[in-house]
């Protein structure tokens, strides 16, 4: 018989008598000559490290594996997210001290089917199904322990605790929370690898503002927890240090509005904080309003016309249109009458009339004086 054929036979007697129970293989006595290898295997329902070789009693460790020469392949096919199907083998050389050698694989598989759900009440509810294979070397009736933990996203444990018990509850605990859930299955001397699952949750918060009304914006906060879930608050400030306002979120709804008349001129800081069910700050935002007001058109009784005066002594005298001079054809343009007295070529007087129009609206005027030395006397009428 071929050496694979060998190991298809031998593997099939093992499978036959390891099956959720201690599997005892004494080796026949073999010549101590020679590189014969012999090989076992086992359809063990499990993780690979819940399991154990026995050589003679003692767990195999890597001294003994070096000792006698021996080596263990080990296979794992995935079957579900709940469930995986591990093949081992064990090879032996033959040397005198492994004569006549007595084998055990021993163990207990992991909890399988572990489910979670929120109450009401905001209570974790942590149910899972027991181990499905373990050695027959243990005790009848033993009690399977569980040891259950829970951690959050930053590691720091919710939930530390061992229950008999196939489920287990734990308060303030949401599906807003992001957390893993991992459990270990005791049993008489084993200890089975851990199961674990996770939930990823969310405390985002989104800020928006609608400025139709400058003074009286509308801030809507959306979440992504419900207040009924989460410890939330909304704390307004102004220019940066006064507190304004500071209320907590209550109810269900995921978005909130709120509105109210600002103060132009001034900075308002909205900040919101999220806090988990134990008080532990989730998420944090903010948002910054500026509150100004836009130009206002007034509108007033229209002038019929307005006059000014200018009195000065010179040798020219000028009115200014905008710091121009005014020529004959801005007066037509901007319907302006000009009246100049002059006494004696120096004393100047001058009264000038400007219509109400739209074209007149802001302007400047004034008047200049000017004498040859030269001297400039200007007055501004607006």
């Amino acid at each position: 018989m071929s050496e694979l054929k060998l190991l298809l036979v031998l593997l099939s007697i093992i499978f036959l008598s390891v099956d959720g129970a201690t599997g005892t293989i004494t080796t026949a006595a073999v010549p101590i000559y020679g590189t014969e290898t012999f090989h076992w295997g086992a359809d063990v329902h499990g993780d690979e490290l819940s399991w154990y070789w026995l050589i003679d009693n003692a767990v195999l460790t890597e001294s003994i594996a070096q000792q006698r020469e021996i080596t263990v392949t080990t296979i794992t096919i995935i079957i579900s997210s709940d469930f995986s199907l591990v093949l081992t083998a064990l090879t032996i050389n033959a040397l005198p001290i492994n004569d006549r050698l007595r084998l055990d694989f021993v163990g207990i598989s992991p909890v399988e089917d572990i489910q979670y759900s929120f109450t009401t009440n905001n209570l974790l509810l942590i149910t899972w199904s027991p181990p499905t294979f373990f050695s027959t070397d243990i005790p009848q009736g033993l009690p399977v322990s569980y040891q259950v933990l829970v951690t959050d996203e930053d590691g720091d444990s919710i939930l530390n605790a061992t229950t008999t018990n196939a489920n287990i509850t734990n308060p303030d605990v949401t599906e807003c929370d992001t957390f893993d859930i991992s459990i270990t299955a005791l049993l008489a001397q084993y200890t089975s690898m851990n199961n674990t699952i996770s939930n990823n949750g969310s405390y985002a918060v989104n800020i928006t503002i609608n400025k139709d009304n400058f003074i009286r914006p509308n801030v809507t906060i959306e979440l992504s927890c419900p207040p009924s879930q989460s410890n939330t608050f909304l704390t307004i400030t102004s220019d940066s240090t006064a507190v304004i306002d500071q209320y907590t979120f209550t109810g269900t709804d995921e978005s909130i509005n709120d509105i109210r008349t600002l103060i132009p001129y001034h900075q308002y800081n909205y900040t919101v904080r999220v806090f988990n069910l134990r008080n532990k700050l989730q998420y944090e935002t903010y948002t910054i309003i500026t509150i100004t007001v836009p130009p206002v058109s007034v509108t007033v009784p229209p002038l019929t016309t307005a006059t000014f005066t200018c009195e000065g002594t010179g040798d020219i005298f000028n009115w200014l249109i905008d710091s121009g001079t005014l020529t004959d054809s801005i007066k037509q343009q901007r319907q302006i009458l000009v009246t100049t007295t002059n006494s004696n070529n120096t004393n100047f007087s001058s009264v000038l009339t400007v219509n109400a129009i739209p074209a007149n609206d802001g302007l400047g005027i004034s008047c200049e004086v000017v004498t040859y030395n030269p001297f400039i006397n200007r007055v501004v009428a607006k």
